[in-house]
């Protein structure tokens, strides 16, 4: 469990600054450590939900409100975990999955993370740790949240790929280079290829240009003359 257990709700730790009904799905079998997350996501300013399995939460999830999924499970059914959160975020994309788990190797991890969870957490790890990774789950969730209700005009996302979308995504909710970089585990100097290509598709000349174009109608004459075969020239 958490290293330093007499530490939960301690003030020096960061408050959720999200409205309470922000929601943290917590699915973790063994009562005890269910009891132990569930208080410590209360003391974080969350709204803890528990669930009685991975099958609850198709009826529970609430897409419109920021939240994150706790996952509990043992090294021998985290990849059947794994796989089912994979086809649940292909229907619930907002949801940002935090496995938490005991014996993961470095290599289980970032195949988890390659599907689509967040972070993964092994026991033991700190309070801090735990609640570190909440917060940025959450924060996730509503970017995510924010990007789907913002999307971003059909005559841009033709021209994007997935990955370019989630970064002109994040820039919209103001995040700079390297946050980007943090948020979708790429090298800074990636996002600054990414952010490169971004402009010259949609013709803008620097980031303020990008973000003028983007807040104008969807048929801004700037990215309407742009298509899919000239973008690629």
């Amino acid at each position: 469990m958490f290293n330093s257990m007499n530490r939960l709700g301690e003030t020096h730790v960061r408050k959720a600054v999200l409205p309470m009904d922000t929601r943290v799905y917590i699915v973790e079998p063994d009562r005890l450590i269910r009891h132990f997350i569930e208080v410590s996501v209360a003391s974080m300013g969350y709204h803890p939900m528990v669930l009685p399995s991975l099958n609850q939460l198709v009826d529970q999830f609430d897409g419109q409100v920021p939240g994150c999924v706790l996952v509990g499970s043992p090294g021998d059914a985290a990849e059947e975990t794994v796989v089912w959160m994979a086809s649940f975020l292909q229907e619930h994309p907002t949801a940002r999955p935090i496995l938490i788990t005991v014996g993961c190797k470095v290599a289980f991890a970032v195949h988890a993370m390659r599907q689509g969870f967040s972070y993964v957490l092994e026991y033991p790890f700190t309070y801090e740790q735990f609640s570190e990774a909440v917060h940025l789950a959450i924060e996730e969730s509503e970017a995510k949240i924010h990007a789907e209700t913002n999307r971003l005009p059909a005559t841009v996302t033709r021209l994007l790929t997935a990955q370019e979308e989630d970064i002109v995504s994040l820039m919209l909710n103001g995040a700079a280079t390297k946050e980007i970089a943090v948020r979708l585990n790429l090298s800074v100097r990636t996002i600054h290829y990414r952010k490169n290509a971004i402009f010259k598709k949609v013709g803008a000349n620097s980031r303020s240009h990008l973000m003028q174009i983007l807040t104008r109608p969807a048929a801004n004459p700037v990215i309407a003359e742009q298509t899919p075969h000239s973008a690629s020239a």
